[in-house]
């Protein structure tokens, strides 16, 4: 990957501005293909190049916003991508003679990729492929993926980029006046989101004028240290005289330049409607500034298409969902098994509901398709609820088609020191700008003692630096044992816990029921390991969120070891708390025996699973009350024959 020009650097970069706006204002059509000019009228692209080159630009951007096979398809042009694209860098190369860099624009194809839309993460790869090796060879300096409204559509649009140069990539979104884009991305999270695949910028253009960014950039500057982008239009357009209008002089460009720069801008530029004169006036604005120092938020950072959530010390102990999960679970193995996905939906919803900030998904059953049944699941968990996901599978394959559907910055569980997964998985997560979960297991099997899980973690770490995954994107699971089975096995996990805090300062889970595996009325066991775990570094648990003991536990703890400051969350949480009872469980009850009495009554057809005592099997609910449905069930079925 060749060096980004942005990073460490100590001044503010000024981007061109608007090429339809400069094009009309040369009297050329633009309602066609504005890249075909770049073979029909070159002599006055290269002149607009010129102009702002002149006006002051540290970098040029191609006339090749829309030369993908998508858009030009709309005017026959199809065939034409990689002359069209070659041409215009070319023209910008010719102008810019070394005195600006030449950004290729990659601009939207103008649909969508699934679920949103009908096309494949892979149909988008391959579009984007042939435009970016067309510039790449063409001599384009940097690659610019902009006005991107999906982050899938514009992470497909990196990955193509990474397959074909190694130019450093910048990513642009645009966003509409709610500070979101139009499928719903705030700032933060897209800043996130492409952090993960350690672009040469991240940041916003088109849509809003100029003042609506300052926001923006700021809401991308408190979670991030990549370098920021932002290049607005000239206001919003308004129709005079039968023509649209940019409203918003140079003077106004000059102005809000230094309040882009303070909010932590480290490029700026002008959109549709700016012209020399806008890009003149930021010039003047920016010269001798230098980019602020951030402090962004430190922590993991695990993300929606919507939603971030921070993993680390300085937060709150998270929750993940861990029912997503057929293992001891006989109605869910069946349901995958026969490509039902609804139980997947109903856990996702319900354990959201409960309180689950992020959501393992886990479809491991012996002799079904696992990659299929992963990227199924993962879109049904998308399309159900809007908190990041968790990947759970060690099968590449899986893992992969996972990733392509996913939105967001995901975890991948998991990456143990086994060379089959460094080999296999590793690489996935890097590719795709995700997550790792690094199991402390390796092909020795699991480590006893603390310092040799830590040791396997440590080679784990050592695997992601070299691929350029970074600390902030590792989460470290030393693995837990039972305790009915070895005891001084759960003082060495904690051990541990503390261990890979000091050694590597990375983001630590667990997976906490396993400490009580073997042993009666589990949720005790597992409450006070969790509280032990906290106050050793655990900064998350994959944990069954209706578990209420579990739940009062991990905010109760926050505010004990100073996670949760002013003990904010949990009397937001707690306020009016009145402890479980037999009166609620006796509800619950009665509503299920209501919901089979309705059914049987009319004549619906049920199923409960009853063990041969009788009793409802409670496959997926510790601590729950006795199996009084299954009885009654019985009785029902017995009254029946009679």
């Amino acid at each position: 990957m060749k060096e980004n020009p942005f990073k460490d650097s100590e001044r503010i970069w000024v981007l061109d501005g608007g090429m339809g706006t400069m094009l009309m204002k040369k009297g050329l059509n633009v309602n066609f293909a504005p890249e075909l000019l770049n073979v029909e009228r070159p002599d006055v692209l290269v002149e607009i190049h010129r102009e702002y080159v002149e006006a002051g630009a540290d970098i040029i951007e191609t006339n090749t916003f829309g030369s993908n096979r998508i858009k030009l398809s709309h005017y026959g042009l199809e065939d034409r991508v990689k002359e069209l694209t070659a041409a215009g860098v070319k023209l910008a190369k010719e102008a810019a003679r070394g005195k600006a860099l030449v950004a290729l624009s990659v601009g939207p194809t103008g649909v969508f990729v699934e679920p949103v839309g009908d096309f494949t993460f892979d149909d988008m790869v391959e579009i984007f492929k042939e435009q970016i090796e067309a510039g790449a060879e063409a001599g384009a300096d940097l690659i610019l993926v902009e006005t991107m409204s999906d982050t899938k559509e514009a992470k497909a649009a990196v990955v193509a980029a990474r397959e074909v140069c190694d130019l450093p990539v910048m990513v642009s979104m645009t966003y509409q006046e709610d500070g979101r884009t139009l499928l719903g991305t705030p700032p933060e999270v897209a800043a996130a989101i492409f952090e993960g695949f350690d672009v040469a910028a991240v940041g916003a253009n088109c849509s809003l004028g100029p003042e609506s960014f300052v926001d923006i950039v700021r809401r991308m500057a408190r979670v991030t240290e990549t370098p920021i982008i932002v290049y607005a239009n000239a206001g919003l357009p308004v129709l005079k005289d039968g023509k649209t209008v940019y409203p918003e002089p140079p003077e106004t460009f000059e102005r809000i330049a230094v309040k882009l720069v303070e909010a932590g801008a480290n490029i700026v530029g002008g959109c549709c409607g700016t012209t020399p004169d806008h890009i003149r006036a930021i010039r003047r604005a920016v010269e001798g500034l230098k980019p602020v120092r951030r402090n962004p938020i430190r922590g993991l950072k695990v993300a929606s298409r919507t939603e971030l959530v921070f993993i680390g010390s300085d937060h709150p102990t998270r929750i993940i969902g861990e029912r997503i999960n057929p293992t001891g679970k006989k109605r869910l193995q069946e349901a995958l098994k026969k490509g039902d996905f609804s139980l997947v939906k109903e856990e996702a919803k319900k354990q959201v509901e409960e309180g689950a900030e992020i959501l393992d998904v886990n479809v491991g059953v012996p002799g079904i398709d696992e990659a299929e049944a992963m990227e199924r699941a993962v879109r049904v968990v998308m399309e159900t609820v809007t908190v990041p996901i968790m990947i759970d599978s060690k099968d590449p394959e899986a893992v992969e088609r996972a990733l392509k559907m996913c939105d967001g910055r995901p975890i991948v569980n998991s990456c143990s020191g086994e060379e089959k997964d460094i080999k296999g998985i590793l690489p996935l997560v890097k590719k795709y700008g995700a997550n790792v979960l690094a199991l402390g297991i390796d092909d020795e099997g699991l480590k006893e003692k603390a310092e040799e899980r830590v040791a396997v973690i440590g080679k784990i770490v050592k695997e992601c630096e070299r691929l350029g995954i970074k600390r902030e994107s590792i989460i470290a699971d030393v693995l837990n044992l039972a305790a009915s089975a070895m005891q001084e096995a759960t003082v060495e996990t904690l051990k541990a816990i503390r261990l890979v805090k000091e050694k590597f300062g990375v983001a630590t889970t667990l997976g906490v029921s396993n400490v009580s595996f073997g042993l009666p009325a589990r949720p005790l066991i597992n409450s006070a390991f969790m509280a032990m775990a906290i106050k050793e570094g655990l900064d998350s648990g994959i944990v069954n969120p209706g578990d209420s003991r579990m739940v009062e536990t991990i905010y109760a703890a926050d505010v004990l070891v100073g996670k949760d400051r002013g003990a904010t969350r949990y009397v937001e949480k707690f306020t009016g708390y009145k402890p479980p009872s037999r009166d609620r469980e006796c509800r619950e009850l009665l509503e299920r025996i209501c919901n089979l009495t309705c059914a049987f009554l009319g004549g619906k057809k049920v199923t409960v699973e009853v063990d041969e005592k009788g009793k409802e099997k409670e496959e997926e609910e510790e601590g729950a009350p006795p199996g009084v449905l299954g009885e009654i069930f019985k009785k029902v079925i017995e009254g029946d024959k009679e």
